[in-house]
């Protein structure tokens, strides 16, 4: 309960973190001014502050204040961060866990390419489509695959999306690379397409939002080139990692924690595991929910259908006040089912897919915990052997990687997953009026007709 409570801090944080900077950097006011406005008002420490009271006292601020004029673009590194207090990964370390045996080793640097030069990227999955390769091979979906601001337009098949991911997961140890939808089964089914869309565009972003990533020369050429089939080839196959030297990193150092930290693993698995148990509990539900809600709506044509019958009966006997009440009734009751419709498509697309979304998060994470364990495996296997002090510092490496990432993913995924099933309830709100609207149009209707 602890740690659950823990990452939904660090989840508040993140958002709190966000909004200062969209409100205050992105928008150019003065960061030292805010700060000290901050320090008067309350405390300088975010963690002191609620969202709700974050908002006032931006909005005060800036009755006071005004942007500074841009001169140039700079990157955000502004003391307004300072506000959150960015923690680096030993630092978080050292926090949850007091004092750890650690050291940092010099590393090669990655080599910068166009993508990780760019700055913000947004990427769209969209237009699939079928392609007939012929009589001796498959038909099979391919998408289009969208990158701006470049406005880059490829098109990729399904298999490409599994194959970018894997050279991921092989070109960069102990890093999260996001997950996919991992079937290559191609279903003709519009539901079963969307999800694909919204699946891969979520990948797809979330791989270009870690600056590391973006220096892959197989994921630029996924977003840039026409033709895999040249990359497909020469790509490397999957090695072990044997010493640290086989590792990049952005600023030319990979802090290694030598501490097994058996006990903070054991509750991120046994979090893990609950967590996973009761999101397919939830899914069942949400799937009865949705299979419950065709039922009553398939019904609800069935009584428009017999009501149809009725205002026929009466107009065959030209009795028109009564055949206008029961059209009426009937294009309420049609009305009627097709909002469930529309509703039920909601709950697929704000709360099924946002929550499968969720869940391949966490499973990801297993993955960068069974890494770690391999290596410390072959660590362990390595005593008294020449490369004994290597694979201690790959064992190091991934120890490290493995904890740090599993705080961070954990506490943005459920961010993420907060704000679509907030988009999601705020539907179901506005929903609330179109079905009163439906029922008090009816009232209204058999009121001018009695």
């Amino acid at each position: 309960m602890q740690d659950q409570t823990e990452y939904v801090q660090q989840a508040f944080r993140k958002a709190k973190q966000q909004f200062l900077i969209a409100e205050i950097l992105d928008l150019n006011y003065d960061s030292d001014a805010f700060l000290s406005f901050c320090q008067d008002k309350k405390s300088s420490d975010i963690d002191e502050w609620t969202l709700e009271e974050l908002d006032l006292c931006v909005q005060e601020f800036k009755k006071t204040h005004k942007p500074i004029p841009k001169l140039k673009k700079e990157p955000i590194k502004s003391q307004v961060v300072n506000i959150v207090k960015p923690i680096d990964p030993l630092e978080k370390v050292r926090k949850v866990l007091g004092k750890v045996s650690d050291s940092v080793v010099e590393v090669e640097p990655v080599n910068h390419n166009e993508l990780s030069r760019m700055g913000d990227v947004k990427i769209l999955v969209c237009n699939p489509e079928i392609v007939d390769p012929g009589l001796f091979s498959s038909k099979y979906y391919q998408f289009v695959v969208n990158t701006q601001p470049v406005n880059w337009l490829v098109k990729r098949k399904i298999e490409d999306f599994l194959w970018i991911r894997d050279m991921l997961v092989n070109d960069f140890p102990g890093v999260y690379i996001p997950p996919i939808h991992k079937s290559s089964k191609s279903k003709l089914e519009e539901k079963g397409l969307y999800k694909r869309q919204v699946l891969y565009s979520v990948f797809l972003n979330n791989t270009a939002s870690n600056q590391v990533l973006r220096t892959s020369q197989l994921f630029l050429a996924f977003l840039k080139e026409a033709d895999l089939k040249l990359y497909i080839r020469a790509a490397k196959k999957p090695y072990r990692i044997q010493k640290i030297s086989q590792i990049k990193s952005l600023n030319q150092e990979i802090t290694c924690i030598f501490e097994e930290l058996l006990d903070k693993y054991e509750h991120i698995n046994t979090f893990l595991i609950k967590t996973d148990k009761i999101l397919v509990e939830l899914l069942e539900k949400l799937k009865k929910l949705i299979h419950d809600s065709v039922t009553l709506a398939d019904s609800i044509q069935n009584y428009a259908e017999i009501i149809s019958e009725s205002k026929q009966n009466y107009l065959s006997i030209k009795n028109e006040i009564g055949a206008s009440i029961y059209e009426d009734v009937e294009n309420s009751l049609h009305n009627w089912a097709d909002f469930i419709m529309k509703s039920t498509k909601n709950i697929y697309e704000d709360m099924i897919i946002p929550i499968k979304v969720y869940k391949m998060d966490m499973l990801t994470l297993k993955d960068l915990i069974k890494d770690k364990d391999t290596a410390l495996a072959n660590y362990k296997c390595s005593l008294g052997k020449t490369n004994f002090n290597e694979l201690k510092e790959v064992f190091g490496y991934f120890n490290c990687a493995c904890f740090t990432q599993c705080e961070k993913i954990m506490g943005e995924s459920l961010t993420q997953l907060q704000n679509k099933m907030a988009a999601g309830f705020k539907k179901k709100s506005d929903e609330s009026l179109q079905f009163h609207l439906i029922w008090g149009q009816l009232i209204e209707q058999l009121s001018i007709t009695y």
